[in-house]
Parts: structure tokens; C-alpha cells; sequence
């Protein structure tokens, strides 16, 4: 367990990773997670690892340097949180480096409330994607070619090349905004 706040990348000019790999390999985070938020940062959960944290901030920082890279890959790996941000932060409103968040083989990407992707790329190629709230900024991308999204409101642009969208808790209303 950490305590308030994990920080990967946080000098200006770093590149730093942190990986979380294997069943029963687990990091709770009491507060934020912090992904490139000054330099390149990385944070791989692979083969059944799992974090669990308040929020994630990706690529956060005001510079536009900053790049936050996120991958959740293979079946049981898990990222849980209740708000995600990637390339801005979604409490501040405000925008800033290059977020990026790949699900693949079987990943989990649960976000209890707002996910917002301010400059960056998501992609959901296999594995699922659940959030109460999602918005793609303008300039940022939704690679949608595999896997289950599952969202109550959807704000921007939705191109499908695979995989399966859910409503929130069916049966319910999706909204697209877009």
C-alpha cells in the first residue's frame, strides 16, 4: 500500500516506470497516481496485477512536455479508480502534456465516475472499459477495435471497429454527445 500519492516522472527530462505484474501483485494508492506528470512516465499492470487508486493523472503537466503512458494488460490485470484524466486533470480543468491508456488481452479499466482524455489516445483493442462519464477532448482519439465499453454518458467522437458497447447498468439510457 502507498500512502497519499504514487508519482512516476516526476522531474522535469525523466523517463521512469513502474510495473505491476503477476496474480496477487496489488498496489493501493490512497490518493492520486501520478503518470508523467513532468517527464515520460510508464505504468504497465500486466499478467493479473492490480491497482486500486483515488484518481490517475496522466500527462497532466501544464508544459505540454509531459507524456503519461498507461498500459492494462492480460486477463485479471485491473486498473480501479474513481476518476481518470489522461493529458489534462478533470478536477482543475485543465489541460496539459499527452496521456495514453491501452487495454489489451483481457485488461480492466474500471473508473467509478468522470474519465476525460484531454490530448492523448485511448485505446481499447480486447478487454473492458467501465466509467460513469467519458469525454474525448477535441484533438484526442478513441481507438475502438476490440473488447466491451460500458458507459452511461458518452461526450465526442465514437468511431466502433470492433468490440461490444454496453449501457451503464442495463437495462438504461447511453447518451452520446458527439
Amino acid at each position: 500500500q502507498v500512502g497519499a500519492d504514487l508519482r512516476i516522472s516526476q522531474t522535469s527530462g525523466d523517463d521512469s516506470a513502474v510495473t505491476i505484474d503477476g496474480v496477487g501483485s496489488e498496489i493501493t494508492v490512497t490518493g492520486a497516481t501520478h503518470v508523467g506528470n513532468k517527464g515520460r512516465g510508464t505504468l504497465e499492470i500486466t499478467s493479473g496485477g492490480m491497482l486500486t487508486t483515488d484518481r490517475v493523472l496522466a500527462g497532466r503537466g501544464t508544459s505540454g512536455l509531459q507524456e503519461g503512458n498507461i498500459l492494462v494488460d492480460g486477463t485479471d490485470s485491473q486498473l480501479i479508480a474513481n476518476r481518470l484524466s489522461l493529458g489534462g486533470d478533470e478536477l482543475d480543468v485543465a489541460s496539459g502534456g499527452l496521456g495514453n491508456l491501452t487495454i489489451s488481452s483481457g485488461g480492466s479499466v474500471e473508473i467509478a465516475h468522470d474519465l476525460r482524455v484531454f490530448a492523448g489516445t485511448l485505446s481499447l483493442i480486447d478487454g473492458s472499459l467501465t466509467a460513469d462519464s467519458m469525454q474525448m477532448d477535441s484533438g484526442s482519439v478513441f481507438d475502438f477495435t476490440g473488447g466491451t465499453l460500458n458507459v452511461d454518458v458518452f461526450t465526442g467522437d465514437l468511431t466502433q471497429d470492433g468490440g461490444l458497447i454496453t449501457i451503464g447498468n442495463s437495462p438504461g439510457v447511453m447518451t452520446v454527445d458527439g
